[in-house]
């Protein structure tokens, strides 16, 4: 089963091959015919398995109903990657509509087992993470609400369990959330908050681990695209950027760097902004600078997909050109049209005064 989630050219299906083979095994051990033993390391495959089935609907009911046989089953018990591996499976499914809440059940579900004695189920960062994780995809207003409840509940319970505080992916994971908060007022100015308190903890209370990284400024970027005004955002999201460029070369970091995403960003903030030609040179020059760093060995980066940006731009000058043209003439014809009837009034009136006369 490991071998098969690992390989990587049967990727896009070996999950559905894992889950194949393990629902034989199940049916032949209720049959007292499988050497296959259920054990936690099994279960585990199989419900990462679901997690990378990009099944975005039903891969957290999956996991769980595998759960829930191996609690039926006689001498076997899940553990805490198990949960985990459940809680990552509702976490990734962005299409069930309570998939954020089935994930705080287990949660609750986990601490309640613990409480009652079962010392090999107990929550830890993981778990948190993919709770947070699962309020992110949700992307309703409480989102970010929900998420920050839970990262306070991890500095509370980590002041004497270390296993459950929270690191950089939980501190990305709880900006993310607030970034998708539908209509909330405050989702920038709360994931801006975060990403200062990162740089507090690390320059200011030693915790060198929990500086910002690439992902924390993305999805503040992010917060910004969602959320603002199209000029104020490019203004911002600019700003970010440029920061990022300032503390990669502060601290030499290899976390904190610009990467596809980023420009992704940063190039749609300007292509949507009111200025075109100026939109259009920036985002010739951050091309440039993605083509720069690519043949330069970067292969991490996609100039070809970024290069989709700047075609629909200049696509976007052309329409518009071409509308402001038409709008001119159609303006133009209007003028003629209403001085040629001013004239034949004229004409008329004149007529009509020497015949009178």
């Amino acid at each position: 089963m490991t071998f098969l989630l690992k390989s990587k050219p049967e990727r896009k299906t070996s999950w559905k091959k894992v889950v194949d083979i393990f629902h034989l095994a199940l049916k032949l051990h209720r049959q007292g015919k499988s050497m296959i033993p259920m054990d936690p390391f099994i279960v585990s495959c199989v419900v990462q398995a679901w997690s990378r089935s990009h099944d975005f609907v039903n891969a957290g009911e999956e996991a769980e109903r595998i759960l829930r046989n191996m609690w039926a089953m006689q001498n076997h018990r899940p553990n805490t990657i198990v949960y985990n591996g459940v809680m990552h499976c509702w976490a990734r499914s962005k299409g069930h509509p309570k998939a954020a809440e089935n994930a705080a059940r287990l949660l609750r579900e986990m601490w309640t087992l613990n409480e009652e004695g079962k010392t090999y189920i107990r929550p830890n960062t993981i778990t948190y993470t993919s709770l947070i994780n699962a309020w992110s995809n949700s992307a309703r207003y409480k989102s970010g609400i929900e998420a920050e409840k839970l990262l306070r509940e991890m500095w509370d319970r980590g002041q004497t369990y270390l296993a459950a505080r929270p690191n950089p992916h939980t501190y990305n994971g709880v900006i993310a959330a607030w970034s998708r908060s539908q209509n909330h007022p405050d989702a920038i100015e709360n994931a801006k908050r975060l990403v200062k308190e990162m740089w507090d903890m690390f320059e200011n209370k030693n915790m060198r681990f929990m500086a910002p990284d690439t992902i924390s400024y993305n999805n503040l970027m992010g917060a910004y695209q969602r959320n603002a005004p199209r000029d104020v955002a490019v203004k911002e999201i600019q700003a970010l950027y440029d920061e990022m460029l300032k503390y990669n070369m502060i601290y030499r970091s290899v976390t904190l760097k610009p990467n596809t995403r980023t420009f992704e960003l940063l190039m749609t903030a300007w292509a949507r902004s009111s200025d075109l030609e100026e939109a259009e040179r920036r985002v010739m020059d951050l091309l440039a600078t993605v083509w720069k760093r690519y043949n330069e060995g970067d292969k991490s980066l996609a100039p070809q997909k970024l290069g989709i940006i700047l075609k629909n731009l200049q696509n976007k000058k052309e329409r518009m050109a071409q509308q402001k043209e038409q709008k001119q003439k159609q303006l133009f014809a209007t003028a003629r049209t209403h001085h040629h009837n001013s004239n034949t009034k004229a004409t008329t009136t004149t007529s009509t005064e020497a015949t009178a006369g």
